[in-house]
């Protein structure tokens, strides 16, 4: 399944902050509770499947098949999950010119809305948040706590990719000044 960037950006760049309660805070998708282990979503949902082989503490599942949400229709559904437990579900769906109204009407005011440096309206919940992307109407929902474990794995794994090639430059470097002139490998 080809996810748009901005749904992609947005399961990396969520953000939540419990600021107010929002109406009918989600706890997952259907009966798929965030939580859940992979097999445990399945069970709900038969057609989930990696979207990449072999994937470790991070795994992203597409729904295999479209999930109807709220009158929208033709949903294209990523489950996200860490260390086997789902924690976030990403859509894509149409009419995406109805997205904004079936969130509002079903979660409520808003707790960011788009416009000015804003490129997400969120609604933001006590365990979790609801976020939009405001150009493409792209949406998530995430278990706050489970997100935030989510994005520091992400920030230590990117920390010690930098680390490491900072440390193969740095080898490269090394090699090349302690090399004599004219000698080759």
């Amino acid at each position: 399944m080809k996810l748009t960037t901005s749904v992609g950006l947005a399961i990396l760049l969520f953000q939540a902050s419990p600021l107010q309660a929002i109406d009918n805070e989600p706890h997952g998708i259907g009966d798929a509770a965030f939580g859940m282990s992979i097999d445990e979503v399945k069970k709900h949902f038969p057609k989930v499947s990696p979207m990449v082989e072999n994937q470790q503490e991070l795994a992203y599942y597409t729904a295999g098949a479209k999930i109807p949400y709220k009158g929208l229709k033709s949903c294209k559904g990523v489950f996200l999950f860490f260390n086997n437990s789902f924690y976030q579900v990403a859509f894509d769906c149409s009419p995406r010119s109805a997205v904004e109204k079936v969130l509002t009407d079903e979660f409520g005011a808003p707790t960011t809305h788009c416009g000015g440096k804003n490129k997400h309206q969120t609604w933001v919940g006590e365990k979790s948040t609801v976020q939009m992307n405001c150009v493409n109407k792209g949406f998530n929902f995430g278990d706050n706590a489970m997100v935030a474990k989510a994005q520091a794995y992400i920030k230590h794994q990117q920390l010690k990719v930098r680390k490491k090639a900072a440390e193969g430059s740095t080898t490269s470097g090394e090699k090349a000044a302690k090399k004599p002139a004219g000698k080759a490998d």
